[in-house]
């Protein structure tokens, strides 16, 4: 987990101030200290989670802790693959205006609705994508 911890200190510590970092959501322990990680290093960067795939009843991982919606260890927005997907997450807990509905990641569609979410309070120049898992 240290080295997930690393990737937002090592970007601070270089200089780089980014807009977003897009990365899966499937409610992982390594994705909320990710999460963690960048609201303590990279503050004015926003996570945004994106839900790859239909979750079935029983994945209750997916399920947020209350505890992680209060120490904020979730993402600021969540894309989702649809609306059944979207709700299945605001019905397990999720907040529901953290979640917009996206699409599968490997379609434009998807990059341009990123590039809609509005800026946090100070714009950075740069937008990183961490594919870790």
């Amino acid at each position: 987990m240290r080295q997930i911890e690393a990737i937002p200190r090592l970007l601070r510590k270089l200089g780089a101030s980014p807009k977003s970092i897009i990365t899966t959501y499937e409610n992982h322990s390594w994705e909320k200290v990710l999460t963690g990680a960048v609201r303590k290093f990279l503050p004015s960067t926003r996570v945004v989670g994106h839900n790859h795939a239909l979750v079935s009843p029983f994945y209750v991982s997916m399920n947020p802790a209350p505890g992680d919606i209060v120490a904020n260890v979730v993402p600021d927005c969540v894309m989702t693959l649809g609306a059944l997907t979207g709700e299945d997450l605001a019905r397990r807990g999720f907040p529901p205006g953290r979640l917009a509905i996206a699409g599968g990641l490997r379609f434009e569609a998807f990059f341009e609705r990123v590039r809609q979410i509005p800026p946090p309070p100070q714009n950075g120049a740069r937008t990183a994508l961490c594919c870790v898992g």
